[in-house]
């Protein structure tokens, strides 16, 4: 409990006529003096005997740079108050400040600006009496995080199948016997890259053999300062694989999503990617050690690379990322035809 600067000015009116009063005799100033003294007390009793106000704050949903949402605060008790709340770095949107009679509920519109994990910390109550002379301060509310996607770039289905089945491919595997389209759980393999860019979707050789199960496993790697970037790429290429039925696994320096399919594996991956960037876990790996070298063996896909550009390696061919994706960015994965989700599962 402390004193406001209106109640200052109320002590030192009081320590003035009090003075006065002592030493010039002016016994009128007691007038002055005493309902000075009675209303800093009676404003400490009824900050005192005053309902503990508490805050509750309404979830917010996970979303891509550029999207907005709405967040609700309420705070309930009585008396006046002022509800103070400071956002984030990465987000924007109006910093609360404001003097309420409680209850009360403010709501305001937040702005998702960087990729990242951001605490939305304990609000800051401060709590006064109906004169305004004193006050105290809680910090209230249970801490929540919201998390912000990485961008994701609609992949250029020509320029991937383009790209990574240039010249020296040649045909997948083994001999086969007729072409088919690609279903859950072909290998990647067997995918037969002319025939698919020819006809403009994803055939498989054939060759009636038991196809493997195993879910897409892409691979990060690189420095701290490419988490951005490498963040932004991996999206862009687990999101259409998922949104075609297929299992994806995603290793990170600091984090690993095991392989699964669906709208749960789809945010698991997605806020993997959104907190990534563990500086002392990226810089400690940035494929220098042993188990960075088997894991990025084992890739599907892998993402390499720094700030400046990114490297897409499928079956030991590598292709800088801004090749594969198109002009366009969507605050989130948008729309896609059959063909773009095809090609970009083995892209």
């Amino acid at each position: 409990m402390k004193l406001t600067r209106r109640g200052i000015a109320v002590v030192g009116i009081v320590v003035f006529a009090a003075l006065q009063s002592y030493f010039f005799g002016e016994r009128a100033l007691n007038f002055v003096a005493a309902p000075g003294i009675a209303a800093l007390f009676a404003g400490v009793f009824a900050l005192w005997r005053a309902e503990k106000p508490s805050v509750e704050r309404s979830a917010v949903r996970p979303g891509f740079p550029g999207e907005k949402r709405r967040e609700t605060i309420a705070v309930e008790g009585s008396g006046i108050a002022t509800v103070v709340d400071v956002l984030p770095d990465g987000i924007d949107g109006d910093a609360l400040n404001r003097t309420v009679s409680l209850p009360t509920k403010l709501d305001r519109e937040l702005s998702f600006r960087k990729r990242g994990v951001y605490p939305l910390g304990s609000v800051t109550v401060r709590q006064r009496d109906p004169l305004g002379l004193v006050a105290t301060d809680l910090e209230l509310g249970a801490e929540s995080d919201v998390a912000v996607y990485p961008e994701v770039y609609q992949l250029d289905p020509g320029r991937v199948i383009g790209s990574l089945s240039g010249a020296g491919r040649g045909d997948p595997g083994d001999a086969f016997d007729w072409l088919r389209e690609y279903q859950h759980g072909d290998p990647l393999r067997r995918v037969h890259w002319k025939s698919s860019a020819k006809y403009d979707e994803l055939l498989v050789a054939d060759s009636g053999l038991e196809g493997q199960t195993d879910p897409i496993h892409l691979v990060v790697d690189g420095r701290a300062t490419a988490a951005d970037e490498l963040a932004v790429a991996a999206a862009s290429f687990a999101l259409p694989i998922l949104e075609a039925g297929l299992e994806v696994a995603l290793t990170l320096p600091d984090d690993q999503v095991t392989g699964d399919s669906g709208q749960r594996q789809r945010e698991r991956v997605l806020l993997a990617l959104a907190a990534t960037g563990d500086r002392s876990a990226w810089d400690r790996g940035g494929g220098r050690s042993q188990r960075s070298s088997n894991v990025r063996d084992d890739a599907d896909v892998l993402l390499f690379g720094d700030e400046d550009a990114v490297t897409v390696r499928v079956d030991n061919m590598d292709v800088p990322f801004a090749r594969l994706r198109s002009g366009s960015v969507s605050g989130g994965p948008g729309p896609r035809s059959t063909t773009t989700a095809s090609a970009v599962i083995d892209g």
